[in-house]
């Protein structure tokens, strides 16, 4: 079932990629995009605690969930920038650094022993994701995203290994509930004090962007939820890894859509090699 769920994840972020272009491009700052993320992030918490789950836990409990939220906020602050510098197949292809931190992270911080087969999957959902991602020339434009992503993928790998630790001690649901909220808490706090993103959020509202907002905070809470459950359940550095097949579920949505970049002979030869290693990884799980 994990499995299912680690695959959901990317798929339904790589739909959200090509809209968040979309919209950074319309709003030239990133400081709206990362309140609204925040705000819709909130909701799931804001039901179940309505729906009377109370939050009960201790204090390192809670403190640790406080950490695991902030960091899943911040982590839209350099992906959203490095939109601004490239396309999202080249921003989510420089994503791959994220799982093998999270294997490093996961070791120390969870203490995550894997046996051969899951190593072999990752070895081979890494390489899949670093074939994918090769450019023979890279361009300015390219090595301008880059800075950007490595940070995203720091904060990407903390945050997964975050949240395994907290699922080690609380139930998914309790999990889940904690982090929504924490998350709402610091939103409000920077839609409070940040004026003029907040202006700039009302003027997009208002203009029409309603409806795209909904759409992508949607599937990113349904991927956020996905991932949580499927971290809860195997081992993050698995889970991680498989979210490497990201790029390929956008270059497939790109295409659906009539917009995938023409790609030579030798760029298809790449995904395609890196497509049949991401289903020997996935075959090892």
């Amino acid at each position: 079932m994990w499995v299912v769920l680690a695959l959901l994840a990317p798929a339904l972020w790589a739909a959200t990629n090509l809209i968040d272009r979309g919209l950074e491009r319309a709003l030239h700052h990133v400081g709206p995009l990362v309140i609204v993320t925040g705000l819709f992030a909130g909701v799931p918490g804001l039901i179940l605690l309505l729906m009377g789950r109370p939050v009960t836990a201790n204090v390192n409990v809670l403190l640790l969930a406080a950490v695991t939220g902030a960091v899943g906020l911040a982590v839209y602050v350099p992906y959203l920038r490095a939109l601004r510098l490239a396309d999202p197949a080249v921003v989510v292809l420089q994503w791959n650094l994220a799982p093998v931190l999270t294997t490093i992270f996961a070791w120390f911080i969870v203490d995550e022993r894997l046996s051969f087969h899951q190593c072999v999957a990752i070895l081979s959902l890494v390489i899949a994701s670093l074939i994918a991602s090769y450019q023979p020339r890279p361009t300015h434009l390219f090595s301008r995203a880059a800075p950007w992503m490595l940070l995203a993928s720091c904060l990407t790998a903390l945050e997964a290994v975050l949240q395994k630790r907290l699922y080690e001690q609380v139930s998914f649901l309790t999990g889940f509930e904690m982090i929504s909220l924490a998350i709402l808490v610091l939103t409000l706090v920077l839609l409070l004090f940040r004026t003029a993103d907040r202006r700039i959020l009302i003027h997009a509202l208002e203009t029409g962007k309603t409806k795209w907002f909904v759409m992508d905070e949607t599937l990113d809470v349904a991927a956020s939820a996905a991932k949580g459950a499927a971290i809860s359940l195997g081992p993050v550095s698995v889970v991680q890894a498989a979210e490497g097949l990201q790029p390929l579920f956008v270059y497939a949505f790109e295409s659906l859509r009539g917009q995938r970049p023409h790609l030579s002979a030798s760029q298809g030869r790449r995904l395609m090699l890196a497509a049949i290693l991401a289903v020997v990884g996935l075959a090892f799980l």
